[in-house]
């Protein structure tokens, strides 16, 4: 499938309009309502639709953990959900492990993804219930505003949002200050999690059908290790598991 075939989704990041119009032959985007003006930009021979808007205050490049110890303890395995046959997907921020049938990031990913669009996630460039699900895997401790972004994404999904952050209670964060490599290296990165402050912050904005809950998906030993020791000592979940998984169920209107 090709990424043009995700134009008729396509809204103005600026305006939120669909009064777009698309000439692909002169790589150009306009919006006919507010006047925004974007582009198509070419890639290994993929034309990729440009909605990049407001990223003044973020980094160019996508960064790196340069501290391999950091990096060995704490990296996570790539976080693949079951794909629900017939359900179309998008995945916001998908770095360099895309899982949707529609993928999205402002950094060009190397190798680019099927179906990609260049757009940044605090503007979702997407009409309403555009897709099935919706996935945004280590992206939410990036937004300024995260109810508005949570908000943003069960707009634009028909069935369910999946959430993927860090859960900042993890011991394994409290061992890398010790040592002086904090694990939150990204000059981005705007609020931590726990399960607690995100079951506040869904209640506050009136969002009952979800579940929050305590897992592991890291490569190392060490972290599957005391994980396992969760298992045993159930209170320990809390500061052993290294990730927190954020489902919720989008409610049909009626």
């Amino acid at each position: 499938m090709s990424a043009n075939k995700f134009i008729k989704f396509l809204i103005c990041p600026k305006c939120k309009t669909d009064n777009l119009k698309f000439i692909i032959k002169k790589k150009k985007i306009l919006c006919l309502n507010c006047e925004y003006k974007s582009n198509f930009i070419s890639v290994y021979n993929q034309i990729i639709p440009n909605l990049i808007f407001g990223l003044k205050n973020q980094l160019k490049k996508n960064p790196k953990d340069k501290n391999f110890f950091v990096n060995v303890i704490s990296k996570n395995k790539s976080f693949t959900p079951k794909k629900k046959n017939g359900f179309t997907s998008l995945d916001l921020g998908c770095g360099e492990n895309p899982r949707g049938d529609c993928n999205v990031d402002c950094f060009l990913p190397n190798p680019i993804p099927k179906n990609f669009i260049l757009a940044n996630t605090e503007y979702i460039p997407f009409k309403k219930k555009s897709f099935d699900t919706v996935y945004s895997f280590y992206n939410i401790e990036h937004m300024e505003n995260p109810a508005k972004y949570i908000k943003d994404l069960l707009c634009i999904a028909r069935k369910e949002v999946l959430i993927v952050t860090d859960n900042s209670e993890w011991i394994g964060d409290i061992f890398f200050r010790i040592i002086g490599s904090g694990r939150i290296y990204h000059k981005e990165h705007c609020y931590k999690w726990s399960k607690e402050y995100m079951e506040n912050l869904l209640e506050r904005i009136g969002i009952s059908n979800f579940k929050v809950t305590l897992e592991n998906h890291s490569f190392s030993v060490l972290v599957k290790f005391f994980y396992f020791l969760s298992k045993i000592i159930s209170k320990l979940k809390f500061f052993v598991a290294r990730d927190l998984i954020i489902r919720i169920k989008v409610k049909n209107e009626k």
